[in-house]
């Protein structure tokens, strides 16, 4: 796709990827390119010609890619559009991060993984061999990995925007915050949660063991508890 702004020379230098006079060129050859919209509209009828709804795969999207492409297909009109023809996400740095240690593959940095675990070397900077070297890579060592937890769709980032204002104001400390959205709790589902049982509702729900690990699904701080209570009682007066 064409830039809304020029490409930086230190950018050039590591892609080979330069834009002027309205034209893309890679390592001087022109290259064919469009306008952003019409890329954007390209990938769309992509994912809705395949069969099943696909699951989208990318290394580091949950934090970097995924926001950066939903802006610009907000901007589009085209978010929901996205949304109806994918089924998720699967952030595959999560996935290594979640079942490997650092000191066992040095960094979750997708060509040190491919090194480490296919033996193999590669161009990051070329969209094509990058995609090509993720598919090895999930397909032969990750795939496995996975599980449904590791699975987010777009909701992720309404609930994950919904806790902001609780932190901010220190009502939740940010380590609160990433364990409800682990859990899917925005604050709308809080605030239905309270209004259904104000007296014991969140610490049921917070405190409750999940499975066999003896862990409460949030947290059992008394303090933490009702430290929201009393934010969300003080939501519901005024």
């Amino acid at each position: 796709m064409k830039p809304s702004k020029p490409i930086t020379p230190e950018a050039t230098e590591a892609t080979g990827l330069r834009y002027q006079h309205g034209e893309v060129t890679l390592n001087g050859e022109d290259v064919p390119s469009t306008n952003p919209k019409e890329g954007l509209d390209q990938f769309l009828q992509f994912l809705e010609k395949c069969p099943t709804k696909p699951f989208i795969i990318g290394h580091n999207i949950q934090n970097f890619d995924m926001p950066i492409l939903m802006y610009h297909l907000k901007h589009f009109g085209l978010l929901q559009r996205f949304s109806d023809c994918t089924s998720g996400f699967i952030d595959t740095y999560k996935v290594a991060s979640k079942v490997y240690s650092k000191a066992a593959v040095g960094n979750f940095k997708q060509e040190t993984l491919v090194k480490h675990f296919l033996d193999k070397d590669y161009d990051a900077h070329n969209a094509l061999r990058d995609v090509l070297s993720l598919c090895e890579l999930y397909e032969k060592v990750l795939s496995e990995k996975c599980q449904s937890s590791d699975i987010f769709t777009l909701n992720f980032y309404a609930v994950k925007s919904s806790l902001v204002p609780l932190v901010d104001s220190k009502v939740i400390s940010p380590l609160i915050s990433r364990r409800l959205l682990a859990c899917n709790l925005g604050l709308n589902t809080i605030k239905t949660i309270h209004k259904r049982d104000p007296n014991n509702g969140i610490h049921n729900v917070f405190s409750e063991v999940i499975g066999y690990s003896k862990t409460p699904r949030i947290t059992k701080c008394k303090k933490i508890i009702e430290k929201l209570v009393q934010h969300l009682n003080s939501c519901i007066e005024s």
